[in-house]
């Protein structure tokens, strides 16, 4: 567990030599965007030679703020650049509204894309 104040936690759900489905569960903020961010790339399968995919499971994140969005699309971007990909999965309305407000929401290849299926989800790791 992370965060000062306010408990975060990152889990590896699902995990291949080429992916994960990663739990965040908590807040995501100016407070522990930080955190779950180094903790994303911690614990995130590293494949030599290969390109990773991750799906963040959002399931249990309650409040993402711009700095927590920052942070995951940070996180995108470092997997993006050795030919990997991000998606969301089972985004809660808290996540799903920050992204739509911020035009992230599927209408811009620049945010990850969406699942609310966690069984097909693994299988796209496995």
């Amino acid at each position: 567990m992370g965060g000062g104040a306010v408990n975060w936690d990152v889990q590896i759900e699902c995990a291949s030599h080429d992916g994960a489905v990663v739990r965040v569960v908590g807040v995501i903020d100016t407070e522990t965007a930080s955190g779950i961010e180094q903790t994303l790339h911690d614990k995130t399968p590293t494949a030599t030679g290969q390109p990773i995919h991750v799906l963040l499971d959002l399931a249990s994140v309650v409040f993402v703020d711009l700095s927590g969005l920052d942070a995951l699309l940070r996180f995108q971007n470092s997997i993006e650049s050795g030919g990997g990909t991000v998606g969301l999965l089972d985004p809660t309305p808290a996540v799903l509204w920050l992204l739509h407000e911020t035009h992230l929401d599927g209408a811009s290849e620049t945010m990850l894309t969406t699942s609310t299926d966690p069984d097909s989800a693994a299988a796209e790791v496995r």
